[in-house]
Formats: C-alpha cells, structure tokens, sequence
C-alpha cells in the first residue's frame, strides 16, 4: 500500500508540473473600437485585474495578452471612456466596444448667476485644479492663481506674511483707475478693498494687506476665471479687469464625514541684501579715506574686532501651525458642512507674523419636492497682524531694510549701557539700529470680517426659476502702534516736560450689502436649447476710517491707551498716519439679462446685456450699458468631420463684448470745499470759517469703457488624452480715467476722462496624459500667454512720466514713461555704455529730433550724436520695460500606487527690472558713514567711488526667471488604516529654487505694486524678500 501511494503521488506531483506551463499559456487577442463610430483606439490599457501585468492597444487598437486562465478579469481603461471589464473564459479572442464618458464635457462650470456644461461655454473661461494648487503654505485663494491660468498675473509687493497681491487678467486695462478682478464668493460680489488700516506714513488706508485672506482655502470647492468681456460683460461695470469667481464647500448626503488637515512650516528668506562683511568694510574705508577718495569720519572710528552681520540679525527660521477641521453631511433634504481653522505664521523677519481663526458654515435645504431649495453661506475671520517697519515709509527715519544695510558692521547690535539695550551711533539720527528698530516699534493689527449670504431658489413652472441672493460682508480694522519714549528714536519726541515717545490707533470700516434677483427659463424645442435669464441687482458700499496720532508723552506707561495725554499731529509722518476721519458711500444698481441658445449641440449663440448706474458719476452720466455676443461651433460634431480617435472634440468659438470700469475714488464729479483754520478770520469777535477748494467740478465724468474681441480654439485629442485652448484676444480701452495736472489752478490735478490704451496676445493652455496603467500615471500641464500693449493717446499730450526714484545725487526722479505709440510703461532714462572716464560713466549723448516729422518732438524722438559723462534731458530714451514678453507655467504630477508626485514651475522671459535698492545702497560714496550694498568687484572696478549713482541703463536689469514654486511628495495611508475612510500624509517645498540673471532679491518683486497700479510696476525697492518653505502635514477623512 505505501509503495502504491508514493507512485500516486509522484504521478500526481508530475502532472501538476506538467499543467502549469498549460495553465500560463492561454493567450488573449482582440481589438478595442469606439462604440459609436467603430473606429480603433490606441494605446487602451488592457490589465488583468488585482495585477499589474497588462498590455496596450497598438495604432490599429489591437492587443495581445497572457492570462493565468478562464478565470481572469480583463480591465480595459482608456482617459474619456467608460471603463470596461470583461471576464475572459474559454474565450481566445475578445473584441470590445467603449463607450464615450460625457462627463468631461458635461462638467459644470460656474459662470455669471449661474452654472453651465463646459461643453457650452462659448467665451474665456478657465478653471483652477484647487486640490492640486492647494499644496504646502497656501493663505489665500489668490495663491491658487499663479501660473495655473493662462492671461493671469500675480504680482507680490511683499513677502510679509498676508501681504497684499496685484492680480491682473490679460495684462490691465487702465492707467490709474483700478485694474484688479472683480471677485464673486457663492454669488456675492465682494470688496477687494483693503480692509486693514494704513500704517505710519501712510495717509490713507493702501491696499498693504491681501483683503481675501478671511477665506480658509481649504474650504474653498472651486475657481473660475471669467477672462474675456463676452464672459464678464454680465457683470458690467465691475467687470473691466475680469471675474474671479469662488464656490465654496458644501455637505453631501450621506453619513457624517469629519476631515482634518493640519501642517506644520517651516521658512527662511530665500534671498537677503548683501552687503560688505566688517572685515571688507574696514579694508574699503581705511584704502579709500587714505587716498582721498572717501568722505566720513576717522577711519579710526573702524578699527576693533567687532563683527555685526545687521541683515542677518533681522531673519530668522520662522514656523507655522495650520489646523483645519470640519465636518459634514446630509440626508435627501437637508445638507450642511461647517469648518473651524487656525493659522499661526512668523513671518521671516523677526517681530512679524500673522494668526488668524476662520469659521465658515454652509447648510443647504430642499422643500416640496425640490421645488424650494435654500441656501446660507456664512464665513467670518479674525486675523492679528504683527508688523514691522519694512518699507522706506514704514518707520522713523526710513525703513527696516534701509537702516540694516546702511549701518556699519564694525558697529555692536547691543550695548549694556544704554537704556534700551541697543547700541546706535552717538548724535546720529539719519539712519538707525535695525534691530532696535524691530523691535522697538510696536505695531500690531486686528481684523474682523464676516461675509454671508442666503439664497433662494424656487421653480415656478418647468423649466421657469425664480432666484433670490441676499448678501453682506462688513469688516473692522484696528491698527495701533507705539514707540515709548524709552528709545533713542522715542526720545526725540522728548520737551521739557514730556518723556518723548509717538502712538497712533486707526480704525477702517467697510461694509457692504447685495440683493440680486432673477429669472432663469430653460427649455428645449426640437433640436434647439434656450436658456433665458434676467434679473436686478442692487448694492450698497460704505467705508469709514478714523485716525488719531499723538507724541510727546508725559509716561511710557500707558502707551497708545491714553493718546490724549500727547500732543496731537495732524499730517502723516514716518512715525504714524496722522490724524483724520473720513467716510464715503457708493451705490450700484443694474438690470441685466442674457440667452444662451445651441442647435444640436454643434452651434452655439450667447448674448448679454447690463445696464449699469454708479453713484460716483453725475446724473447726466450715471447710467451705461454693456452688450456682449459669443458663439461656437463644435466642428467635430459635423457629419463631414471625421476625425477618428486622433479628434474627440473640436470647437471654434468667437466673442465680443464692452464692459465699464468705475474702480476711482467717490465724489470725483462734486466741487469740494476743505475748511482750514488758516483760511478762517474773526470779524467783530465772530470766527468765520474760512474754506478753501479742494476739488474741482467734473460734471462730464462718466465709465471708462473696455471692448474685447476674443477668438479660441477648444481641443480634446487622442481620446481626450490631450486637451487643452488656445485664444487669440485684443481689447481697446476707451475715456481713461485719468489723473490729468490742472495748469493755473488752485488744484494741481483733475480725474478725467482721456485717451485710450490697447492689449493683444494669446493664451495657450495645455493637459496631457502621458502614461497610464493601472498603479502609475504621468500627466502634463500647460500655460502660456504673451501680452502686447500700446498706448493710443493720452488726451492730447505726448507724455506722462511715473515711477519715482530717489537716492544719492537725485530726488524723485520718473523712471518710467507713457507716451502714444509705445508700450507702457518703459523705463525712460540715461543710457549707459558700459565706460568711463577717469572715473565718470559714460552715457550716450542724444539730439531731440522730429523724426516723424509732425512737428512735435516726443519723449523718444532722440538721434545718437555721440557720449558724454553729463547726460541732459535730451539724453533719456526707453532703457527697457517691466513687461515680460511671455509668461508660462508647467505642472508635472505622477503618481505610482499609494505613492504620489507633483511639482509646478513658473516663470516670466524678456522682463527687466529697476534695481532701485542698488541705485540708492550700491554708492560706495557714502561709505565713510555708513554700509553699502556689495554689487561685486567689477561693479566699480574702473569707477570714480566719490561719484553719486545716477538712474540709467545700469540698473534696469534682466528679470527673466524659471521658478520650482512646489514640489510635493504624498503617500496616501488608506491599505495601512481601513478604519479611516481618507488617510494622507505629505511634504512640500515651495519656492525651492528660482534660476535668473537678476542681481537682486527676486526678480518677481513689485514695490509699487500697491499704489500706482500698472503704471509704475517693475521698480524693486527694500522688497521684504520671498520665503522658501518647507511643509509637512496629514490629511485625515473619518
């Protein structure tokens, strides 16, 4: 019996080796087509389920695969089709038809007081991946927009934490009235005014702080881009510089979800001022003061061993906490989601630094069988900004960055002996201890915000809609700062009876109120669709801002509790804004109606109306009205088209529209008086008030208008592998409002309603699935857009110069230039050749000329004639401009299983930049008293170092820039936690690397970004640098 079992089981054991090979050994072929036209597809995924074993169709959409036998599952995946799955049997051959997945272009899109398909978009819209944008330290949803849309800029004036951002859509539009995007949150157009006070110096409240900071971008659901004026023209006069449109997050139904983010950064400046070491500082005065060259003081004064780095003492790692929790759900009726978030972010100088607590509430509800579906959207901020005295206007006697690089470093941070702890230069007061001036100054802010609104909707008939969107949105700003008499710089305010020492506190009010209400009416005849609306709106702004500064206080003790116990100042200085109040009001009201009408899903027609009145022009001019028209046509769904799987879907599309801007100041038309006590008299002992004009009448202000032409090309290729727009766009913007000098007058200027300025470019979007299997994908993305811009008049001069610059040897001088015919602006000043002689830089000397012959001689009309080393007037001509010539931005995401990769890059070519910082700190001049910038030996190898820098080409640099702004690396944690729904843990790095000829902190930065808008862009100017971050955080889903 045993003998017989070891023969059975050998036979066994033989023939099951026998049959594995067999088992390996069936082969599966087929072909994968189209479902409805037949046509073969390639490069169709075919994977063997629960494996990573799989093959690909090839052109003619034939496979061939091996399986482990009649039990494998077939997994067939293609990017814009269904997915298939065929169990394969004793089958040997297996054809398969895919369906086409509609979801891509059936994915709705927010639009104007409303929603559509994306497939019947017919003007420039784009839309923002927010889950991919929102990676590492994001404060804002204007974080999300950089790079990632095509014709869309984000212009920094600051690296401070929560600083204001420019953003400008297809290059601006106007010259001094406002070029900044409307923003919509859930259907309320909201303020993008700055809603914290002004800080000292400055007189009225700049936009110094990003007012969309309330928003926690975790919470945020979606971002549209409405680009073009056939888009934007529904919103009508606040639609001039493009549409921002925000959706939030709402409850679903279904059980209740508990999300958790949280992250902790950490910072470090990615660039600082360099400046001479005490070792290179003492070698350059002791040479220089010797033989004559340098004025200062003894060079004895430098001797020692003491070695201060001041830049350096200003920066430091700075870490940030971001927690975020909400929770959500719903049943078929009823649906709710409520969030609670926290931010603590040290800014990376030190004594600066941002916290802000955000709650948001979204509920949603159904009634009558869906007829009646109401909605309430609720989301208030408190934000405590930390501030320090950063900018040239931002502290007594100069800024933060002024005072580090120009102290000397032979000079100690600290000295025991003094009162405060710090050292400073006896009898000097024109530039001060940075670090005690970090630190001395106590400036801080707190902001309240809250934005809400509740809305309607209620189904009359079918296809009939009544809408209802009541909304509000109020902020407080209160801004308060101290400087104790203590201090050597509060010590300046001492008298005879008082201890010194200047405070302020500040109060901005803004609120807002919107009602809109319209009518939808959709409905189909035939091959024929119409979508009608029509509706009303109604808003109401109002502002008001108080002000009160004191110095010369009896007591540190109280500070700026007791202002009243100084000396009241009146007019803005280094030390505070003044003292003052102000409050303003401004109205909107509009109808507005718009038809969205296609045939067969292959012709498209959509046409606005909005007629818009503005309280801030007179009754003659109050009203205006905005038209716009668009269209497309969906080539691939012709009947002669054929396209095969190379063309999924191809549209044409074409748009025109006019919108109004009214983004100037309220009362601009009304003759304003000011009373002054010095204009004011006392006859026969009664006082009589004297007034003085303040404003002159303008009776004839009205809109400044923008009409747009817009034509694109939408594309989704190879099975929508490949997808993506280009769009060719030019506008014209007609009756600037523009600040016009006023000769003979009691005032010096007059906003008014001259000239006419024109953009053209092209935007190029592009996405790409490079390769996909069933764990690991690759994909692409795209954006592209160049810009040209000229100006067409400017009322009747030929001129208008912008872009102040001081420094040694000059003051306010305009370093930028608009003039008819040309790009604007342009860096206007002395050319330099790169010589000198004996010591004096050699500039191009130039005749003023008419060279075309029209009897004025403009700004550019210039004939070389030769050098000079004492350039004139007529020797300034365009040295450059702050306009880059593209702009570009490419995300790489990959992904391998759980495991995931992501990086984007950005960056501007053909951009040029005044290096003011080095024109004012590079004079090596004043380096007897003070440091200087090191710009490198070859800088002055050849210069005269007792000679004043002078503006010329020498400074407007190449500011081109390739940009990593974030890698992210992600694992997701589900297979390791199955009780957590979601589980994600991740590190990014943002601003990692920045690759650039500049010579300065960052090529990207604006220091006037902020207060003259597009006219004086491209100045850097003691920028508070950009952070390079590093984030590690969880994501969490119960």
């Amino acid at each position: 019996m045993s003998r017989n079992a070891t023969l059975l089981g050998l036979a066994a054991l033989l023939f099951a080796f026998g049959a594995a090979p067999a088992a390996v050994a069936q082969t599966v072929t087929g072909t994968v087509v189209d479902a409805s036209s037949g046509d073969p597809l390639p490069f169709v995924n075919v994977v063997i389920e629960g494996t990573t074993r799989g093959a690909a169709t090839n052109l003619d959409g034939e496979y061939s695969i091996a399986v482990d036998g009649p039990e494998s599952v077939l997994v067939y995946r293609f990017l814009g089709y269904i997915t298939a799955t065929e169990t394969v049997g004793s089958r040997s051959v297996i054809d398969v038809r895919l369906e086409e997945d509609s979801d891509i272009l059936d994915e709705v899109v927010v639009v104007g007081y409303g929603t559509q398909r994306r497939g019947d978009v017919t003007a420039s819209v784009s839309s923002v991946d927010v889950d991919d944008a929102n990676e590492g330290l994001v404060t804002a949803p204007t974080d999300f927009l950089e790079g990632r849309v095509a014709g869309v800029s984000v212009i920094e004036s600051s690296g401070e934490p929560g600083a204001n951002v420019s953003v400008r859509i297809r290059g601006g539009t106007s010259i001094t009235a406002s070029n900044e995007p409307l923003y919509v949150i859930d259907g309320i157009p909201v303020s993008g005014d700055n809603v914290t006070p002004g800080g000292a110096g400055q007189a009225t409240a700049g936009p110094a702080r990003n007012p969309l900071t309330l928003l926690n971008p975790n919470d945020i659901a979606s971002v549209t881009v409405l680009k073009d004026a056939s888009a934007t023209a529904i919103y009508g006069s606040r639609g001039a510089n493009g549409v921002v449109l925000i959706t939030t997050k709402n409850g679903a139904q279904g059980r209740v979800t508990v999300d958790y983010e949280g992250s902790f950064s950490i910072s470090q400046a990615s660039e600082t001022f360099d400046v001479l070491t005490a070792d290179e500082y003492r070698q350059f005065v002791t040479t220089n003061f010797g033989a004559g060259t340098l004025a200062g003081p003894d060079p004895s004064l430098n001797t020692g061993s003491i070695n201060s780095d001041f830049v350096g003492e200003l920066f430091r790692p700075a870490p940030t906490q971001s927690h975020n929790l909400s929770f959500g759900g719903g049943t078929a009726n009823t649906q709710y989601r409520a969030s609670l978030s926290y931010l603590n972010q040290d800014g990376i100088v030190i004594s600066s630094g941002l916290e802000r607590v955000t709650a948001r509430l979204n509920a949603s509800n159904q009634l009558y069988d869906n007829k009646l579906r109401l909605s309430l959207n609720l989301t208030s901020a408190l934000t405590d900004d930390d501030f320090v005295p950063a900018n040239d206007t931002g502290g007594f006697e100069g800024g933060l960055f002024q005072n580090a690089i120009q102290y000397r470093p032979v000079a100690p941070v600290n000295d025991p002996n003094a009162n405060d702890g710090f050292y400073e230069v006896p009898g000097q007061r024109s530039f001060r201890n940075p670090v005690a001036l970090a630190e001395q100054v106590d400036e801080t802010a707190r902001t309240v915000r809250t934005l809400g609104n509740i809305s309607a909707e209620l189904d009359l008939m079918e296809g009939l809609t009544a809408s209802l969107n009541v909304g509000g949105d109020r902020s407080v700003g209160a801004r308060r700062s101290y400087i104790p008499g203590a201090s050597p710089i509060g010590a300046e305010f001492t008298t005879a009876t008082t201890n010194g020492g200047s405070g302020y506190r500040r109060t901005l009010e803004r609120s807002s109120a919107t009602l809109s209400t319209y009518l939808t009416y959709g409905t189909n005849v035939g091959n024929s669709n119409f979508d009608l609306l029509g509706g009303y709106e109604y808003q109401r702004f109002n502002y008001s801002e108080t002000s009160l500064q004191a110095v010369s206080f009896v007591t540190d003790f109280t500070e700026d509790n007791q202002l009243q116990s100084g000396s009241v100042v009146v007019n803005a200085n280094n030390a505070g804004p003044g003292s003052f109040s102000a409050r303003a009001e401004n109205l909107l009201a509009s109808f507005f109606t718009r038809t969205n009408y296609n045939y067969d899903e292959r012709y498209y027609l959509t046409g606005s109306l909005r007629y818009d009145g503005s309280s801030r022009f007179s009754a003659d001019n109050r009203y205006a009205l905005f038209p716009a028209i668009s269209g497309a046509w969906r080539i691939s769904a012709e009947p002669f088209f054929d396209g095969g799987t190379a063309v999924t879907d191809l549209r044409l599309r074409a748009g025109y529209g006019v919108v109004g801007n009214q983004g100037i100041g309220d009362y601009l038309y009304l003759p304003l008086l000011g009373a002054n006590p010095a204009n004011s008299a006392v006859l026969n002992g009664i006082i009589v008030p004297g007034y003085a004009p303040t404003q002159l009448e303008n009776p004839d202000l009205k809109w400044e208008q923008k009409e747009e032409f817009t034509v694109g090309l939408d594309y989704r290729l190879l099975s929508d592998r490949l997808y993506g727009s280009v769009e060719f766009y030019r506008n014209t913007t007609n009756d600037l409002l523009l600040n016009v000098p006023v000769l003979a007058s009691v005032v010096a200027s007059q906003v008014q309603n001259v000239g006419s300025l024109r953009n053209t470019g092209v935007d190029l979007s592009l996405d790409a699935l490079l390769f996909e299997n069933d764990n690991t994908s690759f994909t692409l993305g795209l954006t592209f857009n160049t810009n040209q811009n000229e100006v067409l008049d400017l009322g009747g001069a030929n001129q208008l110069f912008t872009g102040l610059v001081s420094g040694e040897g000059q003051s306010n001088v305009n370093a930028l230039l608009l003039t008819p015919g040309e790009e604007f602006p342009v860096f206007y000043g002395f050319e330099f050749t790169g010589d000198f002689d004996n010591g004096a830089a050699v500039f191009n000397d130039y005749e003023a000329s008419d060279l075309d012959g029209d009897g004025i001689v403009g700004p550019l009309e210039r004939t070389l004639v030769g050098t000079t080393t004492a350039p004139g007037d007529d020797d300034r001509v365009k040295i450059g401009s702050p306009r880059p010539d593209f702009t570009y931005g490419i995300r790489l995401n990959a992904a391998f299983g759980d495991l995931g990769v992501r990086a984007f890059f950005r960056g501007e070519q053909g951009r040029e930049l005044l290096n003011n910082t080095a024109l004012v700190y590079g004079t090596r001049a004043v380096a007897g008293n003070r440091n200087v910038l090191d710009l490198g030996s070859d800088f002055y190898a050849t210069e005269d170092i007792g000679a004043a820098a002078v503006y010329s080409s020498r400074y407007v640099e190449d500011a081109s820039f390739l940009r990593l702004d974030q890698l992210t690396l992600d694992y997701a944690l589900g297979s390791i936690i199955p009780e957590v729904r979601n589980a994600r843990v991740f590190v990014t790095g943002n601003n990692l690397f920045v690759v650039t000829p500049y010579s300065g902190v960052d090529p990207e930065v604006n220091s006037n970004a902020s207060t003259d808008g597009i006219t004086s862009i491209g100045v850097d100017y003691l920028p508070y640098p950009r952070a390079r971050t590093f984030t590690v955080g969880v994501n969490l889903s119960l």
